[in-house]
């Protein structure tokens, strides 16, 4: 069975825009998670456990626990 040469044609470039499509997929997934990982370390150095724990602590002395 012989095909029309068109639609290896088109086929070539239905792939090719899939395949950028993905690719471009897997290169944003990368970004999304660099900056999650950036964000949460950030997020972890910007916390002052000292001032969290009195701030803690004197709520537990006025409640009375």
């Amino acid at each position: 069975m012989w095909l029309a040469a068109s639609y290896t044609v088109e086929a070539s470039w239905v792939m090719a825009i899939c395949l950028g499509i993905v690719c471009m997929l897997i290169l944003l997934g990368y970004e999304v998670y660099h900056e999650a990982l950036v964000f949460a370390r950030d997020t972890v150095c910007e916390m002052d456990v000292v001032t969290s724990f009195r701030k803690a602590k004197l709520l537990m002395q006025s409640v009375g626990r």
